[in-house]
């Protein structure tokens, strides 16, 4: 899945769960390349599902009362956060601060999910892992790394926490969770 359809599927997942999402704060961070490359298909993908977005730079995980601040000036409804490496080392403390805003959000990792937020769409990291696991197996054994192909992640996960969606009083529809791959409860 390329990074526009991956962009479009993951805001489309959104506003499934949360119907009345009109105007969306997306987290990225401009100086990694994995969020660089989403930001260009946003704009066709926010329209396609008819939510406005927001785009909150953030460079820098060491303050994040600086971003809640910033999330709460854009007065978005949800937050969109990137799919970069970059969020994964500070996930708990993310979710914890999107829970202090009561807003919902949608991230790249399942492993936002289960550190307590609302939901996730993206690779499955295990997956992933072993996926580049298979390709350093074959430079082991001699292949040459620019004969390889180039290979994207087959597994992609809707995770869904209906206990942080109870906990901010959000009723997400029950079609949405028939299209989970896990719902957390």
């Amino acid at each position: 899945m390329g990074d526009d359809l991956l962009v479009g599927k993951k805001l489309d997942f959104f506003k499934l769960a949360v119907p009345g999402l009109a105007r969306v704060g997306v987290m990225f961070n401009p100086d990694d390349p994995t969020d660089a490359v989403q930001i260009p298909p946003l704009p066709a993908a926010a329209r396609a599902v008819g939510v406005t977005i927001e785009v909150i730079e953030v460079r820098d995980l060491g303050n994040l009362d600086a971003v809640a601040e910033r999330i709460m000036r854009a007065n978005v409804q949800g937050l969109f956060v990137g799919f970069a490496p970059f969020w994964l080392s500070a996930r708990t403390q993310i979710t914890v601060m999107v829970h202090r805003l009561n807003l919902p959000a949608v991230y790249g990792w399942r492993e936002f999910a289960d550190a307590g937020g609302l939901m996730s769409y993206g690779p499955n990291l295990p997956e992933l892992y072993r996926q580049s696991a298979r390709l350093v197996d074959k430079i082991v054994k001699g292949a040459k790394p620019g004969d390889l192909p180039f290979e994207l992640p087959t597994r992609y996960e809707l995770i869904v926490n209906l206990k942080t969606a109870k906990a901010m009083g959000l009723a997400i529809p029950e079609a949405f969770l028939l299209l989970a791959d896990e719902v957390i409860e």
